[in-house]
């Protein structure tokens, strides 16, 4: 018989010799009890429990408060209850026991023996309501009373290590509520004391050592120090040997031992740590009673070590047992506990894994829904709440990836940017949000296109990267991330500096990632993919060979069934197609074309990459066909770039690639019908393709994607005889997309407010939040931008759904979309617009006359010899005159029936609307230029330009105000002799001489002259108070990116006053009359891919409000700038300072200039011709600091001093052609 057996049977003997009445009763019965509960403790029998609880509970009803044992009673049935509560979890038995407690704690005097022992026991319970609850008062509860034991009892005690130890848990408590590291370093300081101070034999002395290992375990997983997971680890192992494997408890030690192996692994990357750990954690559950409420936790605890055990190995297996667990412990747990949040979490994790390798997205939903659940149910102030936020974001992440859903990756993100702003910087996990921001904002970036969210990206990245050492597991992860950012970003921007990262990055990736690690074929695939970036910039076989052999690694890495199977088989499928291009040999084209159909075979078509895959087969089956010319293939071409075009699932980007390339093959059978309806579906796409949120260099990089597409679609819809209004409605759609966002949300709504004054009001109230919205995601200072409340996505959903909405009411059903045939005949009030289309099937003029609209096809002219002239240097010449006269200007203007001299001034005005390399060509000079012929367009009629027919219909929505000489207008007035950063062969003597000019004419003139310090700030302020602005000076052409191009002020190197600066600005409200650009080259775009959106100078100018722009088509002459600003100035103010007076002006110096080059009155000037200055060549040291070197190679300088080098021999450049009219 044992001790305790003894003890129970000799109080059972003392109870059952007295009465109830009598007063030793109630002690033997005290005491009867407290030995089942002892004999509890050593067998863990709930039958000893519940025996000891009815015992108490009797013991207590027959007492009364006034007894004097009654604190001692009530104080053994709160223990009690609370020993029940620890077995059963039951939220009841907490509360009572708590109760229980209270009263003993409160009917006991504070400096009573027992005082102590009351409080401690009530500290616990709250401490278990606490974790049970999750509620912050209960701890508050637990922590004072606890210390408060701990005060009241001498170190000596030997009781004192087991109320300091409780003292030292719910401190530890309070640190995983409020991720306070203090808290957590107090927790430490008390139980390090307590071990200290405590003998080697003390009872608890397992437990002290558990509980200091607990507390080092989780100040390492804040600090991430190594030091302390190994001594926890340490510890955690004594407490296993200290505590015999008898003890009913011992499962409590042996599931921190485990949770202290998984951590230690994490470090070491000793694969037997992570085994040992599942191991113990299986033995916890073993050893723990079947109803014991911390089953639950040990269950959750063994799922984790599985899920990074699958994590490391890729055994399904593991991930299955991992899901297992989980959703035991999860079932098990009462849904009101604080630790389901944990559960939940780590459900979401591991089906997140599952449906990665799976693809099954039911998977995915119920990860997403577990991981709602966890963040739901944590409080905001929790320090848990970040991991939370990451952990929905990235399963949302996961769903965008599949589904495309742009509700999903909004939301992602604004969830991941919460994680990030509420972790400390020094916070281990920071890097994983970090790492987590700049996989949804790449995301982001490849599906709207925004750069800044690609920065981001990279940014974020850099800094996850950064934060983390290269010994971490997390690192590869975190690198190869950054690889494939940097690696976009080259993509976009083509800096050889970004791609060279990138792979630099990738290469060590792939040598740091073990051989049987799970995501060892992404980063090989990635690898791949920067090696074949490489290739197609440098046209190295042996980076193409690299790319084949890493990517090929990938796909035979891959099992077949795994999701990212088909990703991998498709890039070495477009790597064989590539190889073909070199080779020519079938065996490559073959490997393509199967690659492509295998991954079509698997890949259901709810994929958001589907497109893509279906494009990839049409591509190569097109290939194919070229070297085998079989029809049956080329019907399969068609078939697959169709469905690709049509697969509403897809990003815009691909699908209208598919369209254009479509359009090609549909065209090269002569199938005209499906061309057009090819081009047609396509420029239905272009809305999609553009957000509103975008920057205008964003929206011009997505829409080089299109060039050529409209002229194309136009094309096709003449071949087939269609009314000249659908090849105009094509080119209206396709071209000049950016000018035509921008009028959108700056359109008058007068005419809507005032019968839908509700609807118009919405309509304001969204375009000034878009604009703010702009505003603050351009280059402003952090200071002056405003406050976003809300994403560009939300507000672009509803600009779409308000759009539709206005449509909807009657009289609107064209509201902001392309001009209805009453307003294409009313912009020709003025005089006919003749819209030339240049394609590669047939070139066509479409002119619009107010009372028709007519195609006219131009026989003469030919796509590739206007690419050819265009690519040349002599536009000026008279041969290129006289054959633009031949194949455009005469055929047209004799459809218009302007075939004779105009007669007494009454000039005929028409606007030209180029497409393609024809808008960088002086169609207003166009003819035989011999001073004894009338064949010009000079002599027959005056011309102005337009990007669009929709800029003219927008400039002209208001009327001008009249310039009234009893109110002197300003005019705004820059003289650039001199620019720094320049060489002194670019001074331009003749720009201060021009303004001086102007400061005279103004005096015969209603306008005010102004000339404030040539710099941005300065310039941009007197904007809106000027009515006419003049610069006279150098401007830059930004090859890459035309958005970049600027007027060359005093602060141009570090401040431009560029064209994508411009276009933001809004000075319709002030009504500006004129600017005038004495500048080369104002309106030139030298990248082919830009050229159908009109971005230059001049348009830039138009589109922040300017109603007239006079600007060059290519250098000129800084002498002759003088005189034919001084022309144009007194036609003007001859004229009144009308809309027709501008472009009378210039017309009448055009002619008058050219009259004198006829004469030889101009011979000097003749040969003083451009000199073309280099500014790349010659950047002073001051400019070279303030501007990137490459950079500052895509510009180049323009009204340069004129000279001969510059002109090709045989070839005379007519100096009075460049100068031409933007405007209404």
């Amino acid at each position: 018989m044992t001790e305790v057996n003894e003890a129970i049977r000799a109080a059972q003997a003392a109870v059952n010799a007295t009465h109830r009445g009598d007063k030793l009763w109630g002690m033997h019965v005290h005491n009867l009890s407290h030995q089942f509960l002892r004999q509890y403790h050593e067998s863990g029998d709930a039958n000893d429990l519940k025996e000891a609880l009815q015992l108490a509970q009797d013991l207590v009803d027959e007492s009364h408060e006034d007894d004097m044992g009654w604190p001692i009673y009530v104080g053994l049935l709160g223990i009690l209850l609370g020993n029940r509560a620890e077995m059963t979890d039951d939220r009841s038995d907490i509360d009572e026991a708590i109760r229980r407690l209270d009263a003993a704690v409160n009917a006991t005097p504070e400096n009573n023996r027992r005082w102590p022992m009351h409080a401690h026991n009530l500290g616990v319970q709250y401490g278990r309501r606490h974790k049970r609850t999750g509620k912050r008062e209960d701890l508050d509860d637990a922590i004072r009373i606890s210390e408060a034991a701990v005060g009241a009892t001498p170190q000596g005690n030997k009781y004192w290590p087991e109320y300091s130890n409780q003292l030292a848990t719910v401190l530890g408590y309070k640190f995983h509520l409020t991720g306070d590291l203090a808290d957590l370093e107090k927790a430490i300081q008390v139980s390090q004391t307590t071990m200290d101070l405590s003998p080697r034999n003390t009872p608890i002395y397992a437990t002290l050592l558990q509980n200091l290992g607990d507390l080092l375990a989780f100040r390492s997983q804040r600090t991430g120090s190594v030091s302390d997971v190994l001594k926890a680890t340490e510890t955690l192992q004594e407490a296993t040997n200290v505590m015999a494997k008898s003890n009913p408890t011992r499962h409590f030690i042996l599931n921190s031992f485990g949770n202290r192996l998984a951590e230690k692994f994490v470090y070491t990357k000793a694969i037997n740590d992570l085994d040992k750990a599942i191991q113990v954690t299986q033995e916890a559950l073993e050893e723990a009673p079947q109803d014991h409420p911390s089953r639950a936790n040990y269950l959750n605890n063994l799922g984790f070590h599985l899920g990074t055990r699958f994590n490391e190995s890729g055994a399904v297996k593991d991930l299955d047992r991992s899901l297992d667990a989980i959703r035991e412990a999860i079932r098990i747990t009462p849904s009101d506990h604080s630790d389901i949040t944990s559960y939940l979490q780590n459900l979401g994790d591991r089906l997140g894994a599952k449906f990665r390798l799976t693809g099954n997205v039911s998977l995915l939903e119920e990860s997403i829904q577990a991981a709602r659940t966890a963040l739901e149910r944590t409080p905001k102030d929790s320090a848990a709440r970040p991991a939370r936020l990451h952990n929905i974001g990235i399963r949302l992440w996961d769903r965008f990836g599949k589904s495309g859903s742009m509700s999903d990756l909004e939301e992602a993100i604004r969830l991941e940017q919460e994680a990030v702003d509420t972790t400390p910087q020094d916070h281990p996990q920071k890097p994983a949000y970090l790492n987590g921001l700049g996989l949804l904002f790449g995301s982001r970036y490849t599906k709207v296109g925004a750069i800044s969210d690609l920065d981001r990206a990279v940014s974020f990245a850099r800094e996850a990267v950064n934060g983390t050492a290269e010994k971490d597991a997390n690192w590869i992860t975190y690198a190869n991330n950054l690889s494939n950012r940097i690696g976009l970003r080259y993509q976009r921007t083509e800096a050889m500096s970004d791609l060279n990262e990138a792979i630099h990055i990738a290469k060590i990736v792939v040598d740091a990632t073990p051989p049987n690690h799970i995501d060892l074929a992404m980063h090989l695939q990635d690898l791949g993919h920067r090696y074949l970036n490489r290739y197609e910039r440098l046209k190295s076989v042996d980076d193409l060979d690299q790319a084949i052999r890493y990517t090929t690694e990938a796909v035979e890495a891959t099992d077949e069934d795994k999701p990212s199977w088909p990703i991998y088989l498709n890039s070495l499928g477009v790597l064989s197609r590539e190889r073909f291009y070199n080779t020519r040999a079938m065996h490559d084209i073959d490997g393509a074309v199967y690659a492509a159909k295998c991954v079509l075979a698997v890949v259901l078509e709810d994929d958001s990459n589907w497109a893509m895959y279906a494009y990839n087969l049409g591509a190569s089956l097109g290939d194919m066909f070229t070297k085998t010319l079989d029809e049956d293939e080329l019907s399969e071409v068609i078939y697959w770039l169709r469905e690709a075009l049509h697969h509403s699932g897809s990003p815009i980007p691909i699908r209208i690639k598919a369209g254009k390339f479509l359009l090609e093959w549909c065209a090269a059978m002569s199938d005209w019908q499906g061309a057009y309806e090819a081009a047609k579906t396509s420029m239905s796409l272009v809305p999609k393709l553009t957000s509103r949120s975008l920057q205008n260099a964003d929206k011009q990089f997505l829409l080089s994607q299109l060039v050529g597409l409209a002229s194309d679609g136009a094309a096709m819809a003449l071949k087939l005889t269609q009314d000249p209004l659908t090849a105009l409605d094509l080119l209206e759609q396709g071209r000049g997309v950016v000018a035509a966002t921008l009028e959108e949300m700056r359109t008058d709504v007068l005419d809507f407010q005032e019968t839908h004054p509700e609807l118009a009001q919405r309509f304001i109230d969204l375009r000034k939040e878009l604009e703010l919205a702009l505003l603050r995601d351009s280059g402003l200072p952090e200071t002056l931008r405003q406050p976003q409340t809300r994403s560009f996505y939300d507000m672009n959903s509803e600009a779409d759904d308000l759009l539709t909405e206005i449509r909807s009411q009657p009289g609107f059903s064209d509201f902001l979309t392309t001009p209805n045939k009453e307003k294409l005949l009313d912009a020709a009030v003025n005089g006919p617009l003749v819209v030339v289309n240049v394609s590669e099937y047939r070139c066509d003029a479409i002119l619009i006359e107010q009372d028709q609209i007519l195609s006219l096809p131009l026989t003469h002219l030919r796509q590739d010899e206007v690419n050819e002239r265009a690519r040349s240097s002599d536009l000026s010449s008279r041969e290129t005159l006289e054959w633009l006269w031949r194949a455009v200007a005469s055929p047209v203007l004799s459809a218009l029936g302007f075939t004779e001299p105009a007669r007494d001034g009454h000039w005929p005005h028409i606007w030209w609307i180029p497409t393609g390399a024809l808008s960088k060509m002086p169609l207003h000079a166009a003819g035989y230029h011999y001073g004894d012929t009338f064949e010009t367009v000079l002599d027959r009629a005056m011309s102005s330009y337009s990007s669009s027919v929709r800029a003219v219909i927008h400039g002209r929505r208001h009327a001008n105000p009249k310039i009234l000489p009893t109110a002197p207008t300003q005019l705004l007035l820059v003289a650039m002799e001199k620019t720094p950063g320049l060489p002194e062969a670019a001074i331009l003597p003749f720009a201060t001489k021009e303004v001086e000019m102007l400061h005279e004419l103004c005096q015969s003139m209603p306008l005010r002259p102004i000339q404030p310090t040539p710099r941005k700030q300065e310039i941009m302020s007197h904007m809106p108070n000027c009515r006419l602005f003049h610069f006279a000076g150098h401007g830059y052409t930004y090859n890459g990116d035309p958005s970049k191009s600027c007027l060359l002020l005093e602060d141009w190197s570090s401040d431009p006053l560029s064209v994508g600066l411009l276009s933001q600005m809004n000075l319709r409200k002030h009504a500006p009359f004129l600017a005038y650009l004495s500048a080369c080259g104002t309106s030139q775009i030298k990248d082919a891919r830009f050229i159908d959106e009109s971005i230059h100078l001049i348009s830039a100018y138009q589109l922040a409000g300017f109603r007239h722009v006079v600007g060059t088509l290519w250098d000129v002459n800084d002498e002759l700038c003088v005189d034919m600003a001084r022309i144009t100035y007194e036609g003007m103010r001859d004229g009144g300072l009308t809309d027709e007076s501008v472009c009378r002006g210039l017309h009448n110096a055009t002619r008058e200039l050219r009259s004198r080059w006829l004469n030889g009155q101009t011979s000097e000037d003749r040969a003083t011709k451009t000199n073309g200055v280099s500014v790349t060549a010659e950047v002073s040291s001051t400019a070279a600091q303030s501007v990137d070197e490459d950079q500052l190679k895509q510009y180049r300088p323009v009204r340069d001093i004129q000279g001969e080098e510059s002109v090709e021999e045989g070839i005379e450049s007519l100096p009075w052609v460049p100068y031409i009219h933007f405007g209404v």
